[in-house]
């Protein structure tokens, strides 16, 4: 889900997320309804990298990522690192939420984005 980060803690490397795209139902008598999803609080942000190295960009309020949510809760795994039992059993839960910086929708493209090779 794309989402606009409302803070950001650099040290611990998470944010306080609010998801851009409404939550919809469709109530009992048909009628459709959408409405704001809450905002998703310490969620940690993922820095690509690898092999010792990490391209990590600054994280400001009002950039846009891209949350994704694990099949699998990962407090157990925040906490401990390494091979663990989650502890809980729910799937795809907003509290197991990671997000991915650099997501842009198509109303607001990079201005001057390399469109060759340098």
């Amino acid at each position: 889900m794309p989402a606009v980060v409302e803070s950001y803690d650099a040290r611990l490397q998470r944010a306080n997320v609010q998801i851009t795209v409404k939550s919809s139902s469709i109530r009992e008598g048909g009628e459709r309804q959408a409405e704001t999803v809450a905002v998703i609080n310490a969620v940690p942000v993922l820095h690509a990298g690898g092999g010792g190295f990490r391209a990590v960009f600054p994280v400001t309020r009002g950039d846009t990522v891209l949350v994704v949510f694990a099949s699998r809760s990962i407090d157990q795994w925040l906490t401990k690192g390494g091979i663990v039992d989650p502890a809980f059993d729910h799937h795809h839960d907003v509290s197991d939420a990671i997000a991915i910086t650099g997501l842009r929708d198509f109303a607001h493209p990079l201005a001057n984005a390399p469109s060759g090779r340098a």
